[in-house]
Formats: C-alpha cells, structure tokens, sequence
C-alpha cells in the first residue's frame, strides 16, 4: 500500500514543468527561417555600413548584441547565419540580413526586423488526475520570449484540480538565455509539488492520511554543434536536484496517533547527445543520454525502497519520427527507453501509462528499473479546418532488476485506440479526444478498466 502511495505522490512532481516547456515550443512553431542556406556558398563579406528597418521593441544596440558577428569588416556569414537562426527560434523576432554592393562595390548589410507577438498564455484543462484528487487538472502558463530584450524566454505555470485547489498545488519557472556568440543556450528550471490524498485507507476506526511534497531544480548549458535549418545536433550538460517530502498520517477516529514517511534528495549530473533532421516530408529528432547520482542518503532510498543504490547510473535514449503519407496522410512514431544496472530508487525509475505514454491506463500506472515505451499513430485527411482523426497503439514494457515483494519483475501494457484532433491556430484553440483499450493489461491487477478516455482542451491567448 505505502509504495503504491509514494508512486502516486512523486509523479506529479515536475509535470507543470513540461507545460512550461511545452508552450515555449509551441510559440516557436511556425517561425520563418533564416534567409540563410544550410551552408553558406560565400565564406565572408566585407561589410562598409549595417542599416537596421522595422525595429520598434528591439533597439540598434539590442540587435548588434543578438547579432555579434554582424559589423563593419570582414563578417562570417556561416557564423552569422547561425546567429540569425538561434534568434529566430527563440520566438523574440524574426530577423534577415540581406547584402547590397553599391556600384563603388562597397557592400551594406541591411537588417530587415519582423516584430511577432512574445507574451503568451495558455489555459489548460485535462483528465490526467486520479481517484484521490480529482480526476481534472487545470493549468495557467505564461510565456515571454523576450523578457529583457535579449531574446531570453521566460515561463511560470500553475496547476491544480479544479474540485480539488486546497488538495493540488503545483508550480513551474523556467528560463533560457541564448548565448549569441557561442551559439549555445543556458537555461534553467524549476518545480515545485504539493498534493495531499486525503485518506486514502480505513481499517475501522484507524485511518490512513498521505501528502506529497517536492522541489526539484535544474540548469543545463546546451552547446550547439550544428545549427541549420533542417539539421542540428547538440551536447548538453546538466545538474538536476530533486528534493523530496512524504509523509503518511495515521489516525484513530479522526485523533493523531503517528507519523511515518521518508525525506530524500536526488543530485544527477548529465550529458546528452541529440539532434533533428528534417526535410519538407518528414522530421527525426533523436537523443542518447547518461545520468549519474552524485549525492544522497542509501539509507534512505533504501527506507523508500529496499535495495536501493546511492551511486547509479542511467543510459536514456530516445527517438520519434514523423511523416507526411500520400492524400494527406500523416503517420508518426517515437520510442523512448532507459537502461541501468543499478536499482533506483522509485523516483528515478521509467514509468509507463496516462496520456503521454501508453494510453488505456493511469498515468504512471507502472514503474521500473529499465524498460521502453512505444507508439505509432496514423492521423487522417483532415475532415475539416484543423480536424483530423488519428489510430493509435501504445506499449510499454519495464522489468526491475531486483524486484521487492509486491513489485513486478517484468511487465508488458499495451493498447489501441481512436482518437480526434483540432487545432485553430487562428483563435488559439487546440484539443484532443482519445479512446484507448486495453490489449495487454498489467499483472495482477484486477482494478485496472479495460479501456480509458483520455481528453483535453487548451486555449491559447
């Protein structure tokens, strides 16, 4: 019972900072390119005069700062083109240089400055709660991409259950700083979680009451190695600190008798190589991580989870591809895994099902040492503006390497399922309806349904 509680506590810990991370690609979404080619035919230009247009927000002063290599002199225009492009994509404006030779043969750079929209909120609600605190969750995230006019972006979020607010409190910030220079970005995170379950067990007159706090901390340099249009690849080095507080309340007829639970933190230090191809029919994006502990309690991962190693180590890879078929076919597929030889503690397993992972079942409906995640999807023609149907199947597959009593040793969940999308960029509205069932259910457990709706609905403003 109590590890089934501490699963239900933790998980919820750093969802609001995916929200944050997932408005802040979405405003990116649909950007103009540079007005570079993937490799530049001329190496550098000799520019005389740097003449600026359409710049209202952003001063002459401001921009030289996002465009360092630009100036009189000789200008590197492979340099510059990735200066332009890590701009761009950052959602703070959409630049383009453009080289004039007058006919003394002297060359003016003109900067052309297409202002867009850099604050933006999203309203969210979906049904990725649970039994104990609402099945609903609503979200509010804010978004600057350009915060002090250096073409930083800033994000808060804040979630809750909406029959639940006293019950669910859960906070994001993030912030990334594009280095011009060096091409590369710095960005950092933050999130915080309480939730209390209430009473979540009664054995006659003696009650069972569980909350679930946490703070968790990042910041990660992400050094750009290739940063064109259509290809890009990336190192990034990070530090993650994840602190966590579980208690279990016992009571007799409503009167405090005990109080049981675990306090830990978990400090990782990680390096990640990843990238993204893509062409005018299809999109790769790909990654291959490691992730060590360097810090924490052995006594008290093991008071969490018996066996639990202080010093792990975790190799994470992922992949997903997505593809334009004929008659406006779309397909798509990613898979997702880790692999450690080490016993984690139950924080830093994988773990399967819910909205984002295998469909059909809770979210986080299991977890593991080691495992991979699986899923196809086939969207249809659109059927109207902006709406499309979609096939889909999930599968996930975990095994632990030690496994305690009342933990699975291996497992495998799977499903398939129709869903519906709509999307209105115009007006800001996106949602989705999925239906999925149940083809290989986890096991040993009869409570789990054999088929689940999962929904949501967000309005951007």
């Amino acid at each position: 019972m109590q590890k089934k509680i501490r699963k239900r506590l933790f998980k919820k810990l750093v969802v609001s900072v995916g929200l944050v991370c997932s408005l802040w690609a979405e405003s990116l979404s649909g950007m103009t390119p540079a007005e570079a080619s993937e490799t530049p035919a001329i190496q550098t230009v000799m520019v005389h005069d740097v003449t600026y247009s359409g710049n209202g927000k952003l001063s002459k002063t401001q921009i030289d700062w996002l465009l360092p290599e630009l100036k009189t002199g000789s200008v590197n225009v492979a340099a510059l083109s990735r200066q332009i492009q890590l701009v761009n994509d950052s959602g703070a404006a959409n630049l383009a240089v453009k080289f004039v030779a007058d006919k003394s043969g002297q060359t003016t750079a003109v900067v052309t400055v297409k202002e867009v929209k850099t604050e933006h909120f999203l309203f969210r609600t979906d049904n990725t709660g649970n039994d104990y605190t609402g099945d609903y969750r609503t979200s509010l995230t804010y978004v600057n991409t350009n915060t002090s006019n250096r073409a930083d972006t800033l994000g808060i979020a804040y979630v809750t259950s909406p029959n639940h607010m006293s019950d669910v409190t859960q906070a994001a910030l993030f912030y990334r700083q594009i280095l011009p220079k060096a091409g590369d970005s710095l960005y950092f995170s933050y999130s915080y979680s309480d939730v209390d379950m209430g009473q979540i067990a009664s054995f006659g007159a003696l009650s069972m009451n569980a909350t679930g706090k946490g703070h968790a901390y990042g910041l990660h340099y992400q050094h750009n190695l290739n940063y064109g249009v259509n290809k890009r690849n990336w190192l990034d080095f990070g530090v993650d600190y994840k602190d966590y507080n579980n208690a279990q309340n016992f009571a007799i007829n409503g009167t405090p008798i005990f109080k049981q639970g675990t306090d830990f933190t978990v400090t990782t230090l990680g390096l990640t190589y990843g990238g993204s191809v893509r062409d005018t029919a299809k999109v790769t994006s790909y990654s291959l991580g490691y992730v060590t502990n360097v810090n924490g309690d052995e006594d008290k991962y093991n008071n969490y989870r018996t066996g639990s190693d202080k010093s792990f180590g975790i190799v994470k890879a992922g992949i997903s591809h997505q593809y334009k078929m004929g008659r406006d076919w779309l397909g798509s597929f990613r898979l997702n895994g880790q692999y450690t030889r080490d016993n984690l503690v139950t924080t830093e397993q994988l773990g399967a099902g819910g909205m984002y992972s295998v469909r059909g079942f809770d979210e986080r409906a299991i977890s593991a040492d080691n495992g991979y995640i699986a899923s196809i999807e086939f969207y249809s023609p659109e059927v109207a503006k902006g709406q499309r149907f979609v096939i889909f199947s999930d599968m996930g597959h975990l095994y632990n390497n030690q496994a305690n009593i009342g933990e699975l040793k291996n497992d495998t969940i799977a499903s398939v399922g129709v869903g519906y999308r709509y999307t209105d960029s115009v007006n800001g509205w996106s949602g989705s309806l999925d239906y999925a069932h149940v083809v290989d259910d986890i096991e040993n457990r009869n409570d789990q349904d054999s088929g689940k709706w999962h929904v949501s609905l967000s309005k951007k403003f």
